[in-house]
């Protein structure tokens, strides 16, 4: 519901309720440094992962820089969490720039987003652009396990069944036309590869810095006339029929369900935000197959790649723009938002534009948090509580986390 947890910086106080029965003057110093004491406790890293804004970063080269969290080393085998250039890659192609990207559901939801930064991958004539950033967690794989060190392990190890990944996109450059005349007027106008790339982990010491990519998001079919946004890998592909040139930018969910013989493999091209079931029944780009590749049957995700590729003959070089990368393992995780212009949670009044709530004599002042968790200052706690299981005379429905 609302983008940030901290408080507004520039707000000393506010009153509430002089003229109800209870009447309250809280300094926003105050509870923000109770805030902060109980941040670490709210359970959002448990399904939000992974998260790349692209944010405070200095313009230019990508490659050795980074935000967010949820990112690593292979365990070591990499000096640092940061982007990394791939071996094909030519550097310097990957980059930072200005111009956050956003989206709005076709209900009104605002993605919520950070910063005002977004990544580029360009290619050149003859050069790719493939940078790659590996999750935390993932590596080196076990002689007792082959699964070990991939994201499908650690998944697994915290209890979940699937795995969710989003981004926002738009594809940029030149069309084959452009780039050369009298090019193909049959071709796919936006022909070369221009994607994010599902990256597997390294085996070897030879694959620390050119690790393979299991599937591709993007527009990467080998067919001349697909210009459409669809995933790719192994023999699995699939199509979604929207336009990937053109002007819009487009926000891209995909689900790994890892419960079964083999990954099943979701996409959605610009979903309803608010939940997994809403998007399926509005969203008609959505996409699904069993993944497979030469026997392999599961993904051994280690990292996240961005990638272009270079100009090559007739066909343009790759250039495409990224931004709001998350990774988690809940649909919720990856498409948080924002409801404009909303006055009330549950039926309570909403006294500030930082998520603050006067429930009255019911909880007092609590602040609210888009993941169904409200901090509750009489208790001094994080309580689950959904607001759809709260009514007029409160709600019954809310416990205290495990070990509060």
């Amino acid at each position: 519901m609302f983008p940030k947890t901290t408080l507004s910086p520039t707000i000393d106080k506010f009153h509430l309720r002089k003229d109800g029965p209870r009447y309250l003057e809280c300094r926003i110093k105050i509870l923000a440094a109770l805030l902060a004491i109980q941040l670490a406790a709210l359970p959002v890293s448990a399904t939000l992962l992974a998260y790349e804004p692209f944010e405070d970063l200095a313009d230019g080269n990508l490659v050795g820089q980074g935000s967010g969290f949820g990112w690593g080393d292979w365990n070591g085998v990499l000096p640092d969490d940061t982007w990394k250039l791939h071996s094909n890659g030519t550097s310097g192609l990957v980059t930072v720039e200005s111009g956050a990207l956003g989206y709005t559901d076709a209900l009104g939801n605002i993605l919520n987003v950070a910063g005002a930064q977004r990544a580029r991958a360009a290619g050149t004539a003859g050069s790719a652009a493939i940078a790659f950033r590996p999750v935390a967690g993932t590596g080196m794989p076990s002689i007792y396990d082959s699964q070990y060190g991939t994201l499908r392990y650690q998944v697994q190890f915290l209890g979940a069944d699937a795995y969710y990944i989003s981004f926002i996109a738009k594809r940029e450059g030149q069309t084959d036309a452009e780039w050369t005349a009298g090019a193909d007027p049959d071709n796919n106008p936006y022909s070369r590869n221009s994607h994010l790339t599902i990256v597997s982990r390294p085996t070897t010491e030879l694959q620390y810095y050119a690790p393979g990519e299991i599937a591709v998001i993007g527009n990467t079919f080998a067919v001349a006339d697909e210009n459409d946004w669809n995933f790719s890998g192994g023999t699995t592909q699939l199509g979604t029929g929207v336009e990937f040139g053109g002007s819009d930018q487009r926000f891209i969910v995909i689900k790994v369900e890892l419960d079964g013989p083999g990954d099943l493999i979701e996409m959605w091209i610009d979903p309803i935000l608010e939940s997994e079931s809403a998007a399926n029944a509005n969203n008609l780009a959505k996409v699904m197959a069993q993944f497979t590749d030469e026997g392999r049957k599961h993904i051994a995700q280690g990292a996240i790649g961005l990638a272009a590729g270079g100009g090559d003959g007739n066909r343009a070089p790759g250039d495409i723009i990224f931004d709001e990368i998350r990774i988690g393992t809940t649909w919720e995780s990856v498409t948080p938002y924002s409801v404009p212009g909303r006055d009330f949670w549950a039926h309570y009044p909403i006294i500030s534009e930082d998520g603050f709530v006067d429930t009255g004599d019911w909880l007092g002042i609590i602040k609210i948090t888009e993941f169904d968790y409200i901090w509750s200052f009489e208790w001094g706690k994080w309580l689950y509580c959904p607001e759809d299981l709260v009514d007029e005379r409160g709600g019954w429905t809310y416990v205290p986390r495990p070990g509060d």
